[in-house]
């Protein structure tokens, strides 16, 4: 058993701990748009059926940080909570699609208001992982202690 590796894997956690510290980002995934987003921002969404000042969960986060850290998730996390309340249900500014056919002189233009919900986020949490040993990065298995390679 190699003596230098247990030691090594105690003060892992502690570093972390260090690591997680400060304001966190996360970019969560709602239909098929990203945002990225921190605490007490305000963001626009297609509406979604929430009842105004009701708290919500977004489950697909992809990815989250810090100032001294990133975790990447394939392709969602699953120790990362993101939570939002619902503002506001209306509809967005106008949106103008200008279609044009090559060759002709049809031009069309198309005035849209989608709706939208308005969500402040109100928390992102983020659990540091246990370390439990070294992993294979090729195989994706954790070593027993001692091995290297």
């Amino acid at each position: 058993m190699n003596k230098t590796a247990v030691p090594v894997y105690r003060h892992l956690q502690v570093l972390q701990d260090k690591y997680l510290q400060g304001p966190l980002f996360a970019v969560i995934m709602f239909g098929v748009t990203q945002y990225k987003v921190t605490n007490n921002d305000i963001i626009m969404v297609d509406r979604f059926p929430a009842e105004i000042g009701h708290e919500i969960t977004f489950k697909k986060v992809m990815m989250c940080g810090g100032q001294r850290f990133t975790a990447i998730g394939r392709p969602f996390l699953d120790h990362v909570r993101v939570t939002g309340v619902a503002e506001e249900h209306k509809e967005a500014h106008n949106v103008i699609y200008y279609q044009d056919k090559k060759g002709q002189k049809n031009v069309t233009w198309k005035n849209m208001r989608p709706n939208v919900t308005i969500v402040r986020i109100l928390n992102v949490e983020y659990e540091s992982p246990e370390v439990i040993g070294r992993l294979d990065k090729y195989r994706g298995h954790v070593l027993p202690d001692g091995d290297i390679f």
